[in-house]
């Protein structure tokens, strides 16, 4: 299996690698480190701040909500017990609401 990288994310700054032929089943690596995943959190709230202090408190309205949650629960991953990212470490059904973050793997 040859993998690619394709940079790192924006959110947590974890590599991200794809398979060449972009091949669902090739792994995907994982953030398993618990201070990295705090600051991820961390990091990830600080720039929700600054689009609130610019722009206003953006929520995204229940159909890009509901797209969201559907992407994300068929992503490899989607913690279902904790209803957590794997890579960035956020809380789901807190995330999808905030129209000012996007996925770590740009799926949406």
């Amino acid at each position: 299996m040859s993998v690619e990288n394709k940079g790192t994310c924006s959110t947590c700054s974890q590599k991200i690698i794809e398979s060449e032929k972009g091949d669902p089943n090739d792994p995907i690596l994982m953030n398993n480190n618990p201070i990295s995943m705090l600051f991820n959190l961390g990091s990830t709230a600080v720039d929700v701040l600054k689009e609130y202090s610019r722009r206003g408190l953006l929520v995204t309205d229940n159909a890009i909500m509901d797209s969201r949650m559907e992407i994300c629960s068929t992503c490899k991953m989607f913690s279902k017990e904790s209803a957590r990212c794997g890579l960035c470490g956020c809380f789901m059904k807190v995330k999808i609401r905030l129209a000012a973050v996007k996925c770590p793997l740009s799926k949406w």
